[in-house]
């Protein structure tokens, strides 16, 4: 009989211990994941009244200082940005954000010419949206377009919709850290070698990413916000490898500039992109390109948008 008494103890007190385990395992989980998760609202601009918002990939992380304009134009900006995001990823961030936001009431929103092609992206950038999977819609994004195992997951153990990158973003929001750490200049020898060897991105338009540009460009209009489809410049020898398919391209976005009244497209390649000082990368800009092509735009938004919008 004592035997068995001290079997039955030993079986309860293991068993409180898993359980007390997996309760508190879920309690630093769900606290950990709110602390990210807020983190990352105040790096983007979730639920921050902004009026300007900026979405792209890294073009416009790297191309434009929020901080900047937030202190020139006295208003809030949202930014929006991760890198490797597509015309696909940009619509489920855009509904995301108006959701959170009804201030909103102009959207800077970040093109090229490959903006149609999708491919040269990340091909796994569904991640930016994890730490959000508890709102509805991102959760059936979600569960339509990733392996239902890493959905499970992330839907139950809230840590694991973490990886480096969000983390760090996190901290960032945390620390109002939104520099461009891009100091270098762009190498113009490797760049000729690569196109040599035919190792550049190629233009190769989808009719779904055309058409889905246009369902968000219709999504904004019917809430009244100002659009701006920005070109944030990249280097003339990449702009030049095809060169017909590049200004193909550039008429696609003057025409539904045309289209719509509240379409503004603005092209800073022909002004910058023979500005070498100015790349980190052939697509990408440094910080000094990012305080260049920042101020030049707040200038047009001072002039062409301060008595439209209130800034």
């Amino acid at each position: 009989m004592a035997l068995k008494k001290i079997l039955k103890f030993k079986i309860i007190n293991t068993f409180t211990i898993v359980i007390s385990f997996i309760v508190s395992f879920f309690i630093l989980d769900l606290g950990v994941n709110s602390f990210l998760r807020k983190g990352l609202k105040k790096y983007y601009g979730i639920e921050d009244n902004s009026e300007i918002a900026l979405i792209g990939h890294s073009h416009i992380m790297l191309g434009l200082d929020k901080e900047s304009m937030e202190k020139k134009l006295n208003i809030k900006v949202a930014k929006y940005t991760s890198e490797g995001v597509d015309i696909l990823n940009r619509k489920v961030m855009i509904d995301y954000l108006l959701e959170k936001n009804d201030s909103i009431r102009l959207l800077i929103y970040g093109v090229d010419a490959w903006s149609f092609s999708g491919e040269g992206l990340s091909a796994n950038s569904q991640v930016l949206f994890y730490p959000f999977l508890d709102n509805v819609n991102i959760d059936h994004y979600l569960r339509e377009c990733v392996p239902f195992k890493d959905y499970l997951t992330r839907k139950i153990i809230k840590t694991t919709r973490y990886n480096e990158g969000l983390i760090s973003s996190s901290f960032r929001g945390y620390l109002r850290n939104w520099d461009n750490m891009k100091s270098g200049t762009v190498n113009l020898k490797k760049v000729k070698e690569q196109i040599a060897k035919n190792k550049y991105r190629k233009i190769n338009n989808n009719p779904l990413y055309i058409e889905t540009l246009t369902q968000t460009i219709e999504t904004l209009s019917l809430n009244k916000i100002e659009i701006i489809l920005f070109y944030i410049p990249t280097l003339h020898l990449i702009n030049q490898v095809e060169n017909k398919k590049f200004k193909k391209n550039i008429d696609i976005f003057e025409q539904i500039e045309s289209d719509y009244d509240n379409v503004k497209f603005i092209n800073f390649t022909d002004a910058y992109s023979h500005r070498y000082e100015l790349f980190y990368d052939p697509i990408h800009l440094n910080s000094v390109g990012q305080k260049v092509v920042t101020d030049s735009l707040i200038k047009i938004l001072q002039k062409n948008y301060y008595n439209d919008i209130g800034i």
